[in-house]
């Protein structure tokens, strides 16, 4: 088969949207397939050949409340989709309801990641195109059942649903080096508590950062990423008095990143909103059996995929007090083996990158 995914970016493009992109795309040659990719850059446009996988990236002209906008990327994504057995656009993405009626005869699939969530008036002058993208779906790809039962945009089109879990490359594998210097002195021999993303309201951070105030000394937090919040989070640790407790560690490079999450005593993801879908950095905390503290945001796939309480406590959604007393009680267990064993053997059953790609080729043929 020929298949053409169609999305916003793609690595060394940093997100949980693009890793599903490449590794789906780098499956697909592995099963003997045709595989590309129609994405955005912020550079100069190019077309690469990267692991079997034709890019092409195309140049973003305008970026809109975080939607990359461009003609040449309509214009390329209907003329190669028009020419494969098969396309897979990636949502939430505005130009997929212009690019989707002209999308030849291949089969159309829409993987829906996340609804737009708080968007204001972007979310309304969405709608008409997103159910445009729907209609013209052969089929609608969720990442969870909960997730798909609580979208008021899904609920038209129920017929055409199949879920297809994400999954992930096992990052725990491999060399592993050792945390940075400056990690280390922050850390002077404490355990702490991971957390990585994007610098953006629904991640919750603030709240984590509240809940480091209810800590013990010897309890520290690292959160790795940046974003446009990250000036004010950390005038948040200035005022709190936290700058010997939190550390905002900014963009780490991946082996670095690997060092964190061996490192940690637990991994904390404590997103607000249904933006948060499906958190796919909970799998990577999964490979290396990490426990995990996450919140209970209603309509989303998170609770589901931390396995219900299986891999550690779920707290409610903007508690700093209940963040703080679920990350003490993990803090000060005697033994985590359990919720390590656990966490680690449900990535092995259910996240596997490989578990997602046979799902996706089994739905396309």
């Amino acid at each position: 088969m020929r298949i053409t995914q169609l999305g916003k970016f793609y690595p060394p493009e940093n997100g949980g949207i693009e890793t599903v992109t490449l590794d789906l795309a780098e499956g697909f040659v592995k099963r003997g397939w045709t595989s590309e990719a129609i994405v955005f850059t912020r550079r100069q446009p190019e077309t690469v050949f990267r692991n079997g996988v034709s890019i092409l990236r195309v140049k973003c002209q305008a970026l809109l409340s975080s939607q990359p906008l461009g003609l040449g990327w309509i214009i390329t994504a209907i003329r190669r989709a028009r020419l494969a057995d098969a396309s897979i656009l990636h949502a939430p993405n505005l130009l997929g309801g212009i690019v989707s009626p002209f999308l030849g005869r291949g089969k159309s699939i829409v993987l829906w990641h996340s609804d737009i969530v708080n968007k204001g008036i972007f979310g309304i002058f969405a709608w008409p195109l997103e159910e445009a993208m729907l209609r013209r779906a052969d089929q609608i790809w969720v990442t969870s059942d909960i997730y798909a039962a609580s979208s008021r945009r899904l609920r038209r089109h129920a017929n055409k649903i199949h879920t297809m879990a994400i999954g992930i490359q096992d990052v725990a594998t491999g060399p592993l080096q050792s945390l940075s210097p400056e990690i280390l002195t922050f850390l002077r021999g404490r355990r702490f508590a991971l957390s990585v993303g994007r610098l953006v309201p629904y991640k919750g951070f603030q709240d984590l950062i509240e809940a480091a105030a209810l800590l013990d000394d010897n309890q520290a937090i690292v959160i790795a990423g940046t974003g446009p919040l990250e000036m004010k989070l950390s005038t948040a640790i200035n005022q709190h008095g936290l700058n010997d407790r939190v550390l905002l560690a900014g963009r780490v490079p991946d082996d670095l990143l690997k060092a964190l999450f061996a490192h940690a005593t637990l991994f904390v993801l404590a997103s607000n909103q249904r933006s948060e879908a499906y958190g796919v950095v909970l799998l990577e905390a999964m490979t290396f059996g990490l426990p995990i503290v996450t919140t209970d945001i209603q309509g989303s796939g998170v609770p589901w995929v931390a396995g219900a309480g299986a891999t550690g406590p779920i707290v409610p959604v903007g508690s700093p007090t209940a963040l703080a007393a679920a990350i003490q009680s993990v803090m000060a267990a005697d033994d985590t083996r359990a919720l390590r064993q656990r966490s680690r053997e449900r990535f092995v059953e259910l996240f596997g990158v490989e578990t997602m790609v046979d799902r996706a080729c089994a739905l396309l043929q």
